[in-house]
């Protein structure tokens, strides 16, 4: 059978060649042994599309130097104890590979990450199998990857690092650094000891003392000669000039803590006036200062000038602080908005001024920062000589807001009606009125407080029904007016009164809005605030008013977030009306849309759809019979099944799981399914979605298995559940080789694990079982094994712990063989090779294998008839002593085996000699046969798994834009699903291989117990042959008989003696003979009806297994199917 590969390097590595051997069987021709290499595979996707630098397919590229540049030569006897070391490897051709923890220090060298190991067989499975360790990406050559989105795989130059501070610049020169901080001390010393009482002066000294240090500082660095700062002036954008920034910024951030609180002090009164004028005049509005024209965009340039400049109080140098200064300036002279001609005919000269310092700015940039600090400058100076003014204007206004808050109709109603002549004076004392301040306080209740809030707004935000009804009862307030009010937020005063829930203004504002058109009515339920939001979106603050506006509303209009009002009230999970109100908006979207609703129109900008968001069952049973795609992923990959799997809401789950649309086996971007999510603790979920998707259904990049995230998470329930109740693989191997208990960080998670792998297929819950249940490398390499034993009562548990090496193992197996070769022994030889090859990586492959090959040493003696009740085995498993002394004690209490001497028959000993033969013979034909079986298994299973890499590989190709057309019309979908439902998923394939081998190897040792009693059965048949042939006498001797007589005598007795010994060997061969006869009739015949049983076990429940992993897949295909049909008819 020849084996095809997917991976391009394993094909060209293990393909037979023009002189019939692959190149791994010339290698070994050349006296290399299998011991003695590592291979470095590049992972299959790597390995596709084009060689970056030639643009030659890699079928085409990959020759000899670049497999010979893939394997290591290893001598891993002198690496004990160095893991996280860097070790140097050679390569077969003379190149040099360095492996470490990780990639510091490698920015410059062709790099890759080591991903996983495996053992790798050839054809011949008797042969020892190869250590392959998987490579990310090829040591030579590059990729250009057609198929892959991300260039992960690909090789670039380091980008150049963005230089921001002055610790960057010299952090590799930290004596530098020193002498400048020392300028610095310095420089702070002089200004503690300066004389304070002279403000004038003492600036003037600061600045100086401030521009000395940056100068004696760029000076030093100048003088340093540093190859670093020519080496950064030369490969970056940075100029002398921007180092000199650096160097004064530095400097200034070191000062900061001295020079400001002594800036502080000397303007401390200036502060405190300027600080009361803003006070002051808290409460004016922008129209009431002057500006000519005022519109929604210049109060939104207004609103983000002020958040930004709310910034220049954090900042330490001033350089950044000029920096905001600019930026704040740029946000309110920003020329994107129309401005009416009537307003451009009274521009004020500071617009003149800017405009011809703006064309000025183009060449220096100098005039801007200057012109920025004269204008702050010349804010100030206004705030400070104009306070009187402005404050005279914000306290009328705060009357007035303060009146419309506490609901004071006579202040209103005489601010309105102007009835008292000392009106003004009333409120502003001896303060004459200019027609300039008249005219600010012209239309006062049109104006807005700091927040944007006009009279009305803020008698609807102070729940004031007595204000609001005032001002909408005054003809004043127009319908014009109503219309376009609203705050700094965009908010309108509908949308005011429903997020208060001021359900009386609420009505009242209806009633008056019915005074316009329906174009007009329509618009302004419409219009959006500055989140984006309607009217529509706000309508879960008061869910009556979805059937008494709803057919006026926009359903699909989106906010900032994309999120739609239908949106919005699916997440309003805390509604005692939660149900109620959404039932009611879907009924009215239906009505609109002629009884449709397509769930695909109300996607956020997170790819949630409502099928997401939703936490109601009946609403989403409403939701499932209207259009739209209910394995819709949002931007996490996450399906609604994912969604809720992992939010726990097992209702919900439950809905999902019985609509045949819905995909079981959805992954989201870390490939992971619903239910390895369920995994994390949520046991209700779990028990649902088990009874649909395969229990060893894996994740996509680490192969995990959902009893691997139970492991990870601590989460005792689902280990329980999965494993007792749904018999998960406790064996169950990730990409990296890891089992749940590798995993698993909490000794009780261990400690349950452990026993379940103890238990394993145990029926007889009476019956002590015996499992090596793990392995573990200690700091010196040594691999031990961790062996438990114990069983079960119906109230407690009896468990045992001992921990053996190899060389333990080693020593049991030679005392069983000196002391009982008349019995077959199961062999233990770990041919493998070392685990710790790569002492930072050892290989899981090889620890694995180590444990199957324990677990099946001990398995053969625990059912062996002659072992299993052996007094040394148990202490072996059961005694935490060291095994050599176990092993020495019982040696010495070892007494010779009561076996009666005696001659057997010729005829017992043909009997023998038949059986042996005729045995031997049989066990021949049935390894045979095992080995056959285990062979196509072996290979049955590498074509399960390549196949599935090739369409993996073809899958990625179809992901390519030419192929766009399949995605859009759901056939990718339907590919996708496939290719996951190829592979066999179920553990019990590796289980009935393993089985199938540890019975040949059985069959091995059965043919080495029967050939051992050979050599005695042929001396035994030499004997007997001899003895049945009469005496001989020379009847033609010359001489006298009586004459050699002595001679005679002395010969015969010789002759006597040494039959006597013959016959004495040979009455213990026949007792050996006869008792390794009836030992082995008896070892076979438990042996062979202890197997039938086994074997047929392993087949039922492979069997059984695969029955009803094949139900799962066509179940997954026929929702696949009855998806593609939903898109086809949508």
């Amino acid at each position: 059978m020849k084996l095809g590969y997917s991976n391009i390097f394993l094909d060209r590595l293990f393909s037979l060649g023009q002189n019939n051997k692959s190149f791994a069987e010339n290698l070994l021709s050349q006296g290399i042994s299998v011991y003695e290499i590592i291979i470095l595979v590049p992972v299959a996707e790597s390995l596709q599309g084009l060689e970056e630098s030639t643009g030659i397919p890699w079928v085409e590229t990959i020759d000899d130097d670049f497999i010979e540049s893939h394997i290591l030569k290893s001598s891993f006897g002198s690496r004990y104890g160095v893991y996280g070391k860097i070790i140097e490897f050679t390569t077969i051709n003379g190149k040099t590979v360095i492996i470490k923890n990780d990639f510091q220090g490698f920015s410059s060298l062709r790099h890759a990450k080591l991903l996983y190991d495996a053992l790798y067989y050839s054809e011949d499975l008797n042969r020892h199998p190869y250590l392959v360790y998987f490579l990310d990406r090829p040591l030579v050559k590059s990729c250009d990857n057609c198929f892959r989105a991300s260039r992960s795989f690909s090789v670039s130059s380091k980008p150049a690092e963005k230089i921001t501070n002055f610790h960057e610049l010299l952090k590799s020169h930290s004596s530098v650094l020193q002498k400048i901080n020392r300028i610095v001390s310095n420089s702070l010393k002089k200004i503690s000891i300066l004389e304070k009482s002279d403000h004038l002066n003492l600036i003037n000294n600061i600045q100086q003392i401030i521009e000395d240090a940056v100068f004696s500082s760029l000076k030093m660095l100048g003088s340093s000669n540093l190859s670093s700062v020519n080496s950064l002036l030369n490969t970056t954008s940075l100029t002398e000039d921007d180092i000199g920034i650096l160097v004064e910024n530095y400097i200034c951030d070191e000062t900061y803590d001295i020079v400001f609180p002594c800036l502080k002090s000397i303007y401390k009164d200036n502060d405190l006036e300027l600080m009361d004028s803003i006070i002051s005049m808290g409460h004016i509005d922008i129209y009431q200062l002057g500006l000519p024209f005022v519109n929604n965009e210049i109060n939104d340039r207004i609103y983000d000038a002020i958040n930004c400049f709310k910034k220049f109080e954090e900042t330490r140098i001033p350089s950044e602080k000029l920096s905001i200064l600019m930026k704040t300036i740029h946000l309110l002279v920003s020329k994107t908005v129309k401005i009416p001609e009537e307003s451009q005919q009274n521009k004020n000269f500071n617009e003149d001024i800017f405009q011809d310092v703006s064309n000025f700015l183009k060449d220096n940039l100098g005039g801007e920062e200057l012109y920025s600090i004269s204008s702050l400058e010349a804010v100030l100076h206004h705030i400070l000589h104009q306070k009187d003014k402005l404050k005279a204007i914000s306290n009328y206004n705060l009357i007035l807001w303060d009146s419309v808050k506490s609901g004071d109709i006579n202040i209103l109603d005489s601010v309105f009606k102007k009835e008292h002549p000392s009106f003004i004076s009333m409120f502003f004392g001896d303060f004459a009125c200019t027609s300039k301040t008249l005219s600010a306080l012209k239309d006062i209740y049109y104006y807005k407080d700091i927040n944007g809030n006009s009279v009305i707004m803020l008698g609807i935000k102070t729940r004031q029904f007595s204000s609001v009804s005032f001002f909408l009862n005054n003809s004043r307030f127009s319908i014009e007016v109503l219309l376009n009010d609203y705050d700094i937020e965009g908010s309108t005063l509908l949308m005011a009164a429903i997020k208060f829930q001021f359900k009386e203004v609420i009505d009242m504002l209806l009633q008056k809005l019915k005074e316009c058109s329906e174009d007009e009515f329509t618009n302004y339920l419409s219009r959006k605030d500055k989140l984006g939001r309607t009217v529509c979106h706000y309508l879960f603050h008061e869910p009556y008013l979805i059937l008494e506006l709803g057919i006026y509303l926009s359903w699909k209009s989106r906010d900032k977030y994309g999120q739609t009002p239908l949106f919005i009230l699916s997440t309003m999970y805390d509604h005692p009306n939660y149900k109620t109100m959404f039932l009611n908006a879907i009924k009215i979207v239906q009505l609109i849309e002629n009884n449709t609703l397509n769930v695909d129109d109300h996607v956020d900008d997170n790819g949630n759809s409502l099928f997401h968001t939703i936490n109601d069952s009946d609403c989403l049973l409403a939701l499932l019979h209207c259009k739209g795609d209910v394995n819709k992923k949002n931007n996490h990959g996450c399906t609604p099944l994912i969604y809720h799997a992992k939010s726990g809401k097992s209702e919900l789950v439950k809905i999902l799981v019985s609509d045949k649309r819905v995909d079981m086996t959805a992954k989201d971007k870390n490939g992971f399914t619903a239910l390895h999510f369920s995994a994390q603790g949520d046991l209700d979920v779990m028990n649902l979605l088990t009874e649909v998707i395969n229990i060893e259904e894996r994740t996509s990049y680490t192969g995990l298995t959902a009893l691997h995230i139970a492991a990870q998470e601590k989460s005792l329930d689902c280990i329980n559940y999965l494993v007792r109740d749904k018999s998960a693989n406790i064996n169950a191997l990730d990409y990296k080789g890891d089992r749940p208990v590798d995993l698993a960080t909490d000794q009780e998670v261990i400690d349950l694990l452990d026993e379940y792998a103890l238990f394993m297929n145990n029926s007889e819950g009476h019956k002590r079982m015996v499992r090596a249940v793990r392995t573990i490398i200690e700091n010196d390499s040594t691999v031990k094994f961790i062996i438990k034993s114990g069983f079960v009562n119906d109230d407690s548990k009896n468990l045992i712990t001992v921990i053996r090496t190899v060389e333990d193992f080693k020593l049991l197996y030679k005392f069983f063989i000196h002391e009982y070769s008349e019995s077959w022994i199961p062999s233990f030889h770990i041919t493998f090779l070392n685990p710790c090859m790569i002492p930072s990586k050892p290989s899981k492959s090889i620890l694995q294998a180590f444990l199957n090959c324990s677990n099946s040493f001990l398995q053969a003696l625990l059912q062996h008839p002659t072992f299993s009740t052996h007094e040394l085995l148990w202490e072996f498993l059961t005694i935490p002593e060291q095994a050599r002394i176990i092993i020495e004690r019982n040696q010495k209490k070892i007494i010779d085996k009561d076996i009666s001497k005696k001659l057997i028959s010729i005829e017992d000993v043909n009997d023998a000699d038949f059986f042996f033969k005729h045995a031997k013979n049989n066990i021949g034909n049935m390894k045979h046969a095992y080995y056959r079986l285990y062979r196509n298994l072996h290979f049955l299973e590498f074509s399960y798994l390549d196949h599935q890499l090739s369409y993996k590989l073809f899958f990625h190709f179809l992901q390519t834009p030419s192929f766009k057309f399949l995605e859009t019309k759901g056939h990718l979908f339907i590919i996708e699903h496939f290719i996951e439902n190829l592979v066999l998923k179920t553990p019990l394939m590796k289980e009935l291989i393993h089985t199938i081998q540890q019975t040949e190897n059985i069959f091995s040792d059965l043919l080495n117990a029967f050939e051992r009693p050979r050599p005695f059965i042929k001396e035994l048949i030499s004997f007997y042959k001899s003895s049945d042939k009469p005496p001989v006498i020379n009847k033609n001797t010359a001489w006298p008989l009586n004459l050699l007589s002595n001679t005679r005598k002395r010969i015969q007795q010789m002759a006597t003696k040494h039959n006597t010994r013959c016959i004495q060997t040979l009455l213990k061969q026949s007792a050996k003979v006869h008792y390794t006869h009836i030992t082995l009739i008896t070892e076979f015949a438990d042996f062979y009806n202890a197997h039938i049983q086994k074997i047929r076990e392993s087949l039922k429940n492979y069997a059984i297994a695969v029955l009803q992993e094949e139900r799962c897949k066509l179940d997954q295909l026929q929702r696949a199917f009855a998806t593609l049909r939903s898109c086809t008819m949508d």
